[in-house]
């Protein structure tokens, strides 16, 4: 991977005291790239669909889970969250986008740029995460609301009938203070490995393209646990 290193902080709206991490990433690879980072850092599995909002109001998804024919409605497309580059994404340091989570619970994560980093200035292999707090909210537990309930119950007595229910429905080693960088690095070194290249052969490296290539992600994502 070429250019410039990102340095990049993800925090979770409407949640206090604060979980956020913060982590480096190289500026060439996608939005598509950047989900995988961001599930990854987070502590998310995948389990539900995901867009990103830029700063100018326009929305980017996987190409796989976007509803085509929404302009005959007078809605705007997504774009393909593989075609947009952090460089795009992110011009200049303070630059932030807006990453959504499971539509349901509604996870909102707003993540900013802090600084471009000299990539001759690091030895860790990217991507890498440098800082956090706190641990990732469970999946399917209500949302913003439901965490801090639980998290209420879990320091205290639960303050009402679905209190109760969360506490029965979470595993006992839940900490929601709990938070490992190395695990998290550990996760990133795991599942962010560049794809494979393909042999081409002569014939294909000399033929013109009359259409362009579809970029592809760079990070394959693999779900927790194989």
């Amino acid at each position: 991977m070429t250019g410039k290193v990102l340095e990049l902080e993800v925090e979770l709206e409407w949640i206090e005291p604060r979980i956020w991490r913060r982590f480096r990433i190289p500026s060439d690879v996608s939005l598509g790239d950047l989900h995988v980072v961001l599930q990854l850092v987070m502590g998310w599995t995948d389990s539900h669909l995901h867009m990103f909002q830029l700063k100018d109001g326009r929305r980017a998804s996987d190409e796989g889970q976007r509803f085509s024919g929404l302009a005959a409605f007078g809605l705007e497309e997504d774009l393909d969250e593989d075609e947009i580059s952090l460089a795009e994404a992110f011009p200049r340091v303070r630059s932030k986008l807006l990453y959504e989570y499971d539509f349901g619970d509604g996870w909102r994560h707003v993540v900013r740029l802090v600084a471009r980093v000299n990539p001759a200035d690091l030895s860790e292999p990217l991507p890498h995460a440098v800082a956090g707090a706190r641990a990732c909210p469970l999946e399917d537990s209500g949302g913003p609301g439901g965490h801090e309930t639980l998290v209420r119950a879990l320091a205290d007595e639960p303050e009402d009938e679905w209190a109760e229910e969360l506490l029965d429905w979470v595993d006992d080693d839940y900490d929601p203070e709990e938070f490992s960088l190395a695990e998290v690095n550990k996760l990133l070194k795991r599942y962010c490995q560049p794809k494979a290249a393909k042999k081409k052969t002569a014939k294909k490296a000399t033929a013109k393209k009359k259409t362009a290539k579809k970029k592809k992600a760079q990070w394959t994502w693999a779900p927790r646990g194989s």
